[in-house]
């Protein structure tokens, strides 16, 4: 019934591919389950990063998520016929955010429903490097040199 979307796959190109792919499963499985689940974001620049931060809608800065590194995404449900996404925080969408955040953590995913500061809406990878590490090696190689740096060090995909 379900369908990875336009929007979906542009958010899914400014994955790390590996973890892209995960994601990609994910959504595959949360629509077998009949979950209208869809990608609202996932890259995020170091300044779209701060000012989420000075809004008060992230507790970090730029270059402290895993958004600044291709390793997170944030989600939204659509179930309607007009394309575009509906208020997540509204029926009928609420026992959704849960079974979404199960599938994810099945699938060896990180939700942010499970934290202490809820963020319902983000998934990202489970992996052992820093962010700061991670700031240090994208500054020092580029997006590809964090690539090749994830593929040698990262065993979570």
């Amino acid at each position: 019934m379900y369908k990875i979307t336009h929007r979906d796959e542009r958010n899914l190109k400014m994955c790390y591919p590996r973890f892209g792919e995960r994601v990609r499963a994910w959504l595959e499985k949360c629509h077998e389950e009949e979950i209208p689940v869809h990608i609202t974001q996932s890259h995020r620049f170091y300044g779209e990063q701060d000012e989420l931060f000075r809004l008060g809608k992230s507790p970090v800065k730029g270059g402290e998520s895993l958004h600044n590194f291709f390793l997170a995404v944030d989600f939204g449900f659509d179930n309607s016929e007009n394309e575009g996404l509906q208020d997540p925080y509204t029926e009928p969408f609420e026992g959704a955010w849960k079974k979404a955040a199960i599938i994810a953590r099945g699938m060896g995913l990180v939700s942010g429903f499970f934290w202490d500061h809820q963020d319902r809406p983000h998934l990202q990878a489970k992996i052992k490097t820093s962010t700061h590490e991670l700031h240090r090696i994208f500054l020092k190689l580029d997006r590809e040199g964090l690539y090749d740096y994830l593929d040698k060090n990262e065993e979570f995909i």
